[in-house]
């Protein structure tokens, strides 16, 4: 997260950065099926 609030300069830049890391790690994480086992969701 550091790293991606690092590349802005501004505020509005560094939230927008973190922002976007957010969605990718987002999209990662409910993209994997590591993490979620249809089963056990179930439960």
């Amino acid at each position: 997260m550091l790293k991606a609030i690092n590349q802005g300069t501004t505020l509005e830049e560094k939230l927008s950065e973190a922002g976007v890391l957010v969605v990718q790690a987002r999209r990662w994480v409910e993209g994997s099926e590591v993490f979620f086992d249809e089963d056990e969701i179930g439960l």
